[in-house]
């Protein structure tokens, strides 16, 4: 069984035959069981465990329209998430009322300056690192560059496995799916 979680955006005249997603400035036709796959992803983890429908999801993957994992407790969640760019949503309309947790994320992905991976935000929120208007912003990225990397954490992909153990992780987790599934945050 595969957990995996869909990434992009429907485009505007995607029909029910025809989904048009797009990401990374590509756009794919989506129909049956990819279209179904990727819907199922779209606001939450999802699992696939029929031989057809890991085949389509690997089909997904290629296309860069899923990530996944073999395993589907916490730890694979994040690990999926941290190959994924959370990004705020645009929206033109009020939606559910957001709690602190997922206004201080919220608050991080809007505002930061630049994109923040889930290994970034788990690190700000473990070692208590509000969105400070001095860390906010284009102009002081550099400076939040500098609070989240260390020596100790610099090297490649050394923060994501450090923010493996983190106590808070999965309420990180947790916070960017309710933000996913409130449609405040899209996942690219």
């Amino acid at each position: 069984m595969m957990i995996y979680i869909s990434k992009g955006i429907v485009q505007n005249g995607s029909t029910e035959n025809i989904l048009t997603v797009e990401r990374g400035g590509k756009c794919f036709n989506l129909t049956g069981a990819q279209a179904k796959l990727w819907l199922d992803g779209r606001y939450e983890f999802n699992y696939a465990n029929k031989p057809d429908l890991l085949r389509e999801l690997h089909n997904l993957a290629q296309m860069g329209l899923v990530e996944y994992e073999m395993d589907s407790d916490a730890l694979a969640k994040y690990r999926i998430l941290t190959r994924c760019v959370c990004c705020a949503a645009v929206t033109p309309f009020l939606t559910s009322r957001v709690f602190r947790l997922d206004r201080v994320v919220l608050d991080w992905l809007r505002n930061a300056g630049l994109r923040l991976s889930l290994a970034e935000l788990v690190y700000l929120q473990e070692n208590g690192i509000a969105p400070d208007p001095s860390l906010l912003g284009v102009d002081n990225r550099q400076a939040l560059v500098e609070t989240i990397y260390t020596r100790c954490n610099i090297a490649d992909n050394l923060l994501e496995s450090q923010m493996e153990k983190a106590a808070c992780r999965d309420d990180i987790v947790q916070s960017i799916l309710s933000l996913l599934r409130k449609r405040k945050i899209v996942i690219l």
